[in-house]
């Protein structure tokens, strides 16, 4: 499953125009042939041996009732391990069930996290929430990031108030105190195989249909924001220039001029200075999103030392993985390509290869170009490493 799946009908570029950061989008799949869309990311009995079978401990397991406080040891031992029996009581009261990271648990929702990652070209992670019939989880809150409500069984409903934040930082946390949400402005119910999208800021809170148990996904998306650019283009800036790291205060508490900080300022308007500070932010992308197999490195592959290589010849035939590929950025002569976990950084003639290798999807090993043999089998060992292709013979 991808995005397209989660927004359809929408497609992906209408929702970007329409409804990326600023609106809320409830897609209602009511068919009867609709109600299982997202049945076969997780069901409860898959969350049920989960906690009965896995070493399950706090915080990446809770449980949170908006009309009480649950202490953790009350359901966990002295290692923070989950107690199942205690915890499935607290539940059986009332309680929801939390699985945060759950993209780290289940593997449906972890290729769902690599098609998001890859679509939207930012960090993403999947929690669950398993709620009993009538339970409120949490009081009204905003998020920090951006959602993607996935219903998978029963249904809820999601409320929304009136609130003066708009688009928070992922610091602006929200405090009940200062952040109280207003009047009710709307509301959406979900059922099962439905979508709700929800902007970072929008105050909400949910509660589970007094019918049935609830279970949900949310897919939370981290998108880089206009401020996190500018402060990398001034740490690029501030590489290049020593201007960018003297005193802005000397120790007799004067400190620099005005137009000394515009004339800094028009030194940030640099393609090369944009560029490379849009490189890195997308470099961290790769490598804090969902990591194929825990892998989570970065390295020059002129520069490592490979493993032995597989048996291959010239006729092997190398086709690359798409799913694992975010992205890909030339340079010049330089290549760097951006795997799920992973950013791998080629110069010629491996990056002219590596090119050919990406434009045809699929190539003999034996004609990628500009390589001897041995530098072909080391690079075909390397990509198998990485996750990135896979090798077959005719």
């Amino acid at each position: 499953m991808n995005m397209d799946c989660v927004l359809s009908p929408v497609l992906v570029n209408e929702f970007i125009a329409q409804y990326w950061e600023s609106d809320l989008l409830h897609i209602n799949r009511t068919s009867q042939s609709s109600v299982d869309h997202f049945a076969p990311l997780l069901t409860v009995a898959q969350i049920e041996a989960y906690l009965a079978e896995k070493d399950a401990r706090f915080p990446d397991i809770q449980v949170v009732d908006s009309g009480r406080a649950i202490p953790m040891a009350e359901y966990t031992d002295n290692n923070k391990r989950i107690i199942p029996k205690h915890l499935m009581r607290f539940h059986e009261e009332g309680a929801t069930i939390i699985i945060s990271q759950a993209h780290n648990k289940f593997d449906a929702l972890k290729s769902l996290c690599h098609g998001v990652n890859k679509t939207f070209q930012m960090r993403c992670q999947a929690n669950v929430y398993l709620s009993p019939a009538g339970n409120q989880g949490f009081q009204s809150h905003y998020d920090t990031h951006d959602v993607f409500i996935l219903q998978v069984s029963g249904s809820k409903t999601f409320r929304f108030f009136s609130s003066e934040i708009e688009l928070p930082f992922p610091d602006d946390a929200y405090h009940p105190d200062n952040n109280a949400g207003g009047e009710a402005l709307s509301e959406a119910n979900l059922t099962a195989g439905d979508t709700l999208y929800i902007p970072r800021g929008k105050v909400h809170d949910a509660l589970a249909d007094e019918s049935a148990p609830s279970l949900h996904i949310t897919l939370g998306v981290f998108p880089f924001v206009v401020r996190d650019l500018l402060q990398q283009m001034v740490q690029v800036a501030a590489e290049k220039n020593v201007q960018y790291r003297r005193s802005a205060i000397k120790p007799t508490g004067v400190a620099i001029a005005l137009s000394e900080i515009q004339s800094q300022i028009e030194g940030l308007q640099s393609e090369e200075i944009y560029s490379e500070a849009l490189s890195r932010l997308n470099d961290e992308v790769a490598m804090e999103s969902v990591a194929v197999d825990g892998i989570a490195t970065e390295h020059n592959a002129d520069e490592h030392a490979e493993p032995p290589m597989p048996q291959v010849d010239s006729d092997s035939t190398l086709t690359v993985i798409e799913s694992s590929v975010i992205n890909v950025e030339r340079r010049g002569v330089h290549l760097k390509l951006r795997l799920i976990g992973q950013v791998i950084q080629f110069t010629n003639p491996m990056s002219t290869a590596v090119d050919a290798l990406l434009n045809n999807n699929s190539m003999r090993l034996g004609a990628l170009p500009g390589l001897d043999d041995e530098q072909r089998r080391a690079l075909c060992t390397h990509l198998l490493n990485a996750g990135a292709v896979t090798i077959s013979k005719d």
